[in-house]
């Protein structure tokens, strides 16, 4: 029998440098995807520094300088001037 080949999905890249987006309001998070049907893993405070990972719709992927990442709302973040 042919041997089964598993596929890795790649984890996203750290990101490097500053921060580009501000969490604007205090916002649940989902780690593993914008799940509506469970409870969310967590908030995110307003003020919070993230990177944007990832645009889903009406979610992002985002990561916080201290490598936490989940899905938000994408109106609950915006660009850092």
């Amino acid at each position: 029998p042919a041997k089964a080949t598993t596929m890795e999905i790649p984890a996203p890249k750290a990101p490097q440098g500053e921060p580009t987006h501000l969490v604007v309001a205090d916002s649940q998070y989902y780690a593993n995807g914008p799940q509506q049907a469970r409870p969310p893993d967590g908030t995110l405070k307003a003020g919070t520094k993230v990177f944007l990972l990832e645009e889903n719709g009406s979610y992002v992927m985002v990561q916080t300088t201290d490598g936490l990442t989940g899905h938000i709302s994408a109106s609950a973040i915006k660009p850092i001037e």
